[in-house]
């Protein structure tokens, strides 16, 4: 039925569905989560044998071949992973150590050096575990197979170099990550780095992974406790309905949300009066029961000026909102309010309730392109500022927040207003059971809903 489906039609409601919900709520809770099968054994033996990686520290490679060690550098910046900036001291010694042709800035590559004697493996280990900037090691390449695949006489000096490497991870409290392509053949140095607890993996994408988690574990235990609100008792509350827009508009406005003003016009005339108070061009919506997605259906016209056009306008969104299956009632008119200047960005905001975890918020690339980009962060609340702040960091679009090639960045502290003002609303007004902002406008010097949608679920009346 049309009611019933009201909260799958919002913006929220597509993006922000139960499993991504559980994911967010999990990762909340500080579980790390794995999607691949052959993740998890290697996930779970490096989150049990090495220490977490704090967040001001980063995760360092050392491979014997530029070619893998660039695969893992990409891999872990994917993953959030933070390279850790080595100081210049670190990267003198590395030099004198590895000779001029090694590479120090990224990756840290043998370039050869342990072609001879592969004892450099833990020299160069040491280097790196004595940098204060370093939280993990991740070596990458040929470990434990120069005996197999160069020299059988390389094998002592394979087999003592993981006891150093050990030996210097323990005694530094570093993490230590050991990726090799002989991991399957099981040779001894293989086995005595194992044995003394340390996790070697023969996927380098399985190898990144579980770095990865080190560091997530790490911002997890940095941050402050969270622990979900609790659930509402059951209700007997009715279906699901989508308020008008003049009515959820009051809703925002009532809890802080900043949104653009708007004037409800039953007619033509109405709006043309609206359009001449505001001094400029317009946006034209319709109003009508069940009309969510209103610019799919042509019930939005935008940037209209002057009084035919308006009354143009007022005509063709109110026939086109008639005309849509499902909008019952004939339609209340339109809302007419001024355009806005164009954003830095457009975000989406939102809040729905969630029968097994609670509320669930959502922000995002907003826009009517929200369902195709997907770019979303979700939490359970409660949130805080600092919540809000790391949600919006999460997003690819972020750099434009930021203030992206020579873009002037957005004001963070009016989009994290807006949000917390809508997380009110969600505490405040408990037949609510969803509510979107989309878009909302970021700009340099605050930010404004343009659009506003609420879903509530009514009680049900004696008798």
């Amino acid at each position: 039925a049309p009611a019933a489906a009201a909260a799958a039609r919002s913006h929220t409601g597509v993006v922000a569905g139960p499993y991504a919900a559980l994911r967010a709520a999990l990762r909340q809770a500080g579980v790390v989560q794995v999607t691949r099968s052959d993740e998890l054994f290697h996930v779970g033996e490096t989150l049990a044998s090495q220490p977490s990686v704090p967040p001001h520290e980063g995760v360092a490679v050392l491979s014997d071949g530029g070619g893998q060690g660039a695969l893992a550098v990409d891999a872990l910046e994917e993953a959030g992973v933070r390279p850790a900036a080595l100081s210049q001291a670190t990267r003198r010694a590395l030099r004198r150590l590895l000779g001029p042709a090694a590479a120090v800035d990224g990756p840290v590559d043998l370039a050869g050096a342990a072609d001879a004697d592969p004892r450099v493996f833990a020299r160069a280990l040491d280097l790196l575990c004595g940098d204060p900037e370093v939280g993990a090691v991740l070596v990458v390449g040929l470990f434990g197979g120069y005996g197999l695949r160069f020299d059988a006489s390389l094998s002592p000096a394979e087999e003592a170099a993981a006891g150093a490497m050990a030996a210097v991870a323990t005694g530094t409290g570093t993490a230590l990550v050991v990726h090799s392509m002989y991991a399957a053949d099981a040779p001894a140095p293989l086995l005595r780095l194992r044995e003394a607890g340390v996790p070697v993996v023969e996927s380098l994408e399985v190898a990144c992974r579980s770095v990865a988690a080190l560091v997530e574990r790490g911002h997890h235990e940095a941050g402050r406790p969270w622990r979900p609100a609790p659930l509402p008792p059951g209700s007997d509350a009715g279906p699901p309905a989508v308020l008008g827009e003049p009515e959820a508009r009051e809703l925002m406005e009532a809890s802080g949300v900043p949104i653009v003003a708007a004037t409800l016009c039953p007619d033509a005339d109405a709006a043309a009066a609206a359009a001449r108070a505001a001094g400029g061009p317009v946006a034209v919506k319709a109003v009508a029961e069940g009309l969510v997605h209103k610019s799919d259906v042509g019930a939005v016209a935008l940037g209209v000026e002057g009084e035919a056009s308006v009354r143009e306008a007022f005509e063709r969104v109110t026939r086109a909102a008639r005309a849509k299956e499902g909008a019952a009632g004939g339609g209340r008119g339109a809302l007419v309010s001024p355009m806005l200047p164009p954003p830095l960005l457009e975000l989406l905001v939102g809040a729905r309730r969630d029968e097994g975890l609670g509320t669930v918020l959502t922000i995002g690339a907003g826009g009517t392109w929200v369902e195709v980009l997907e770019d979303v962060s979700l939490r359970v609340l409660p949130v805080d500022r600092s919540d809000v702040r790391a949600m919006l960091s999460e997003l690819r679009v972020a750099p434009l927040l930021r203030g992206a090639r020579g873009r002037p960045p957005a004001d963070e502290d009016a989009i994290v207003d807006a949000v917390l003002a809508l997380v009110r609303l969600m505490e405040a007004q408990g037949e609510v059971i969803e509510a979107d902002l989309n878009p909302l406008f970021a700009g340099t010097e605050g930010a404004v809903a343009v659009d506003a949608r609420v879903v509530v679920r009514r009680r049900k009346g004696p008798g």
